[in-house]
């Protein structure tokens, strides 16, 4: 894993971005079901 080794913002946005996503979307549909 390279991007571990060598720090870099875009590599950081590029994992952090689909995460928040599939955050917002547990959120979303725990909302639902409730």
């Amino acid at each position: 894993m390279w991007f571990l080794a060598q720090p870099n913002m875009d590599v950081y946005f590029f994992l952090l971005i689909p995460s928040l996503e599939t955050w917002i979307l547990f959120i979303h549909f725990f909302r639902l079901n409730i």
